[in-house]
């Protein structure tokens, strides 16, 4: 029988991605076992606040602004210069419950140059930058 691979072929086929590390002092101590590890509580997942990197960028008239919440929380968002001079709010004490978000910001009216999204939540402070073209 003739073994053929591709788009055109009818057998069955399956994908194994493969990946390794290389070896480092201390590797031949390694035990491994059959015992596999459950998570019987999904929730136990730690999962933080994170502001994403901002696209597109850099940007020309609209950037979008990805964030994730792990709990109920009350976020700031705002931009400012790369000097640290304050441009604008984007959004101010919006309480938002836990999950993913996008925000859509027109900028526009910004000069072209370089420019920090922060966001400030539970105490915690995070930014990205991005950069504004003509």
């Amino acid at each position: 029988k003739t073994i053929s691979w591709g788009e055109k072929t009818s057998d069955e086929m399956f994908y194994l991605p493969f990946s390794y590390v290389l070896y480092q002092t201390g590797d031949e101590n390694i035990i491994f076992s059959n015992n596999l590890t459950e998570i019987k509580d999904p929730s136990a997942i730690a999962v933080h606040d994170r502001l994403f990197p901002i696209y597109p960028n850099p940007v020309k008239n609209e950037v979008t602004i990805a964030y994730r919440l792990s709990q109920n929380s009350e976020i700031n968002l705002s931009i400012y210069d790369i000097n640290g001079k304050f441009i604008k709010t984007v959004l101010s004490q919006q309480n938002h419950s836990p999950g993913d978000f996008n925000i859509r910001q027109d900028v526009q009216l910004l000069n072209a140059g370089s420019y920090v999204i922060v966001m400030k939540s539970n105490n915690k402070q995070y930014s990205e930058k991005f950069s504004v073209v003509k």
